[in-house]
């Protein structure tokens, strides 16, 4: 019975593969065509899994479908923070990804005037708890610079915090921050307003997941 409900669900993901995005492609806006692509990836995610699930702010979020159409399902949503990127990872564990890349804490450290260290440690342990217990690979992409230098003061500790809790947990860690803001602010080809990515930055920052997997691979 059970080999026959995997073969049904197999069937079944074939024809969403197939033959749904046939007809996403004649969808004139683009917009509506990702949104298509989204469904279509949510329904096979949940029948046999899928590859890779995105989760974050803003910043993931405009990396759309990140360059594999029906390999992977974008859950990040403008404007949250790590506690409500948590949510996100409870929505992914019904995908069994098998792998999740997470850029979390951007909005923590931009839209306050003080920064509490201590509480921005329990909230991104909490968020690894809950992304460890899908038991996807996990990798996370530190925060990001941006271009104007007041709004990163708390960019470094918090991005000290991360990198410390993610090495305790052996999750591997992308840091852009080297290439696209060498001097500690965010350059101007590689951001469309000072704090969001420009298509130049993320293809850089799939090449850089791409490499973090091979290295993780490796190991």
């Amino acid at each position: 019975m059970v080999q026959h409900k995997n073969i049904i669900r197999i069937a079944v993901a074939a024809v969403c593969t197939l033959a749904f995005p046939l007809a996403v492609v004649s969808l004139s806006s683009e917009e509506v065509r990702y949104e298509a692509l989204q469904i279509v990836t949510s329904w096979r995610g949940r029948l046999i899994g899928i590859h890779s699930v995105y989760v974050g702010d803003s910043i993931t979020s405009a990396g759309r479908h990140w360059g594999a159409a029906l390999g992977s399902i974008n859950l990040a949503e403008d404007g949250y923070t790590v506690r409500q990127i948590g949510d996100q990872l409870v929505q992914a564990k019904q995908y069994s990804p098998e792998r999740i890349f997470m850029l979390a804490g951007t909005n923590d450290v931009l839209s306050v005037k003080t920064f509490d260290p201590r509480q921005f440690e329990l909230d991104y342990s909490s968020l690894l708890d809950r992304a460890q217990q899908t038991k996807a690979q996990v990798f996370i992409t530190l925060i990001p610079f941006t271009s104007r230098a007041e709004a990163n003061q708390f960019i470094p500790p918090a991005n000290q915090i991360i990198k410390r809790l993610a090495r305790s947990r052996g999750i591997p860690v992308i840091d852009l921050n080297p290439t696209i803001a060498p001097r500690g602010l965010l350059l101007t080809r590689y951001t469309v307003d000072g704090v969001h990515f420009s298509d130049a930055t993320y293809s850089l920052w799939r090449a850089e997941i791409e490499s973090a997997i091979r290295q993780d691979d490796a190991k």
